[in-house]
């Protein structure tokens, strides 16, 4: 993710699913605090980049709700059926 932000800028497409990605691993490992913070710098750039209709977005926000609500929660399941 660094050499992508390096290279390609805060605002490069691939930038921001690398960060997307980061947060997920983070989420998944438990670490909502820092899960969190990526998803919002990660919305913030694509509600500015994309506007706040757009698909990736709309994604962006979904993804920080779900952190949110998880870590408020003090739960969470690596099992996809659920």
């Amino acid at each position: 993710m660094d050499a992508r932000l390096s290279a390609l800028g805060e605002e490069h497409p691939d930038t921001l699913a690398s960060r997307d990605n980061l947060a997920r691993v983070l989420g998944r490992r438990g670490e909502f605090e820092y899960a969190a913070m990526e998803n919002l710098t990660v919305l913030r750039v694509r509600r500015r980049v994309l506007g706040e209709e757009h698909p990736d977005t709309l994604a962006s926000r979904h993804e920080l709700d779900v952190v949110l609500l998880v870590r408020r929660a003090g739960t969470f399941s690596t099992d996809e059926s659920e």
